[in-house]
Order: structure tokens, then C-alpha cells, then sequence
């Protein structure tokens, strides 16, 4: 079952994760506050689930965000780790 989750929208997730905000994690991102928050509805629609629990104080991560959030940020890690692999490679064949 494909679900058609973006990075851009798992980004987004774990951006608010970290700051606890949207207007932060928006910040850090380089976005408006409504295009973060377009991409983590997007996100929690196409998963059929609600990963953040919102208050207009605070944010903060569901039940199942909350088992969801290691899976997302190891997803992140890897790619990020497999990109920086490729790159080191592209410079070895280079040198």
C-alpha cells in the first residue's frame, strides 16, 4: 500500500518535532508557517493518522507520532548518510 509520503513532508515533521513549533521549525526550514503547516497536514493525510497534537500554545507528537517519530528521523538519517556516501564516491573517482 504506497502511500506517497514526500522527504520534504517528513522534513517538515520532524522540523516541528525538534523546535516544538511551527513558526520555528518553519523558520529553520526557510518556509512560510502556512507551507509547513500545508506540508504536515498533507503528511498526516496521506498516512490517515494524526502525528501532532496541536494547542495554540504548544505542539507536540500523538500516541502514534510518538512511535512513528524514530521511524522518520532514521529514514532522514540514512538518506542523508547514503547521499554523503555518494558524494565521498564522486570525489574518489574524481581525485
Amino acid at each position: 500500500m504506497a502511500m506517497d509520503v514526500t522527504l520534504r513532508q517528513l522534513r517538515a515533521y520532524v522540523a516541528v518535532l525538534e523546535a516544538a513549533s511551527f513558526s520555528e521549525a518553519a523558520k529553520a526550514m526557510h518556509l512560510s508557517q502556512a507551507a509547513l503547516s500545508g506540508l504536515i497536514k498533507e503528511l498526516e493525510s496521506r498516512v490517515g493518522v494524526r502525528l501532532l497534537d496541536r494547542t495554540t500554545r504548544k505542539v507536540s507528537s500523538s500516541a502514534v507520532g510518538e512511535t512513528f517519530a524514530p521511524m522518520a528521523r532514521r529514514v532522514l538519517s540514512n538518506l542523508d548518510e547514503a547521499l554523503e556516501n555518494l558524494t565521498n564516491l564522486k570525489e574518489l573517482r574524481r581525485g
